[in-house]
């Protein structure tokens, strides 16, 4: 091989070597930019996350304030029935004595 060959093939190896570093810094450049994307899709995922957390344990606080209501409801009614039990138990036992036995005049 001549020196002129060697010249020539030694410039399509530096061209090759070129368009190689292009190549490559376009695909580090597409690389930084899906890895940018990537982080920015987490970061929103992450805030939804956050966010849904928030939502639900606020549903469950409302849930246990609204079962503590019921519960306390109830106990309410629980406890005027048993006094309205109670009332008419009296009223049965002031008639029977008044009246006598079942309920006859």
């Amino acid at each position: 091989m001549d020196h002129e060959q060697w010249l020539e093939q030694h410039d399509h190896m530096l061209a090759d070597h070129d368009r190689m570093i292009a190549d490559m810094r376009e695909a580090h450049e597409k690389m930084r930019e899906d890895h940018e994307r990537m982080r920015e899709a987490h970061e929103k995922l992450e805030r939804f996350h956050k966010r849904t957390e928030r939502l639900l344990r606020l549903a469950i606080r409302a849930g246990m304030r609204a079962k503590a209501e019921i519960d306390h409801a109830i106990t309410k009614v629980a406890a005027a029935q048993l006094i309205t039990e109670e009332k008419l138990q009296r009223l049965i036992e002031r008639d029977e004595r008044r009246y006598g036995g079942n309920g006859g005049h």
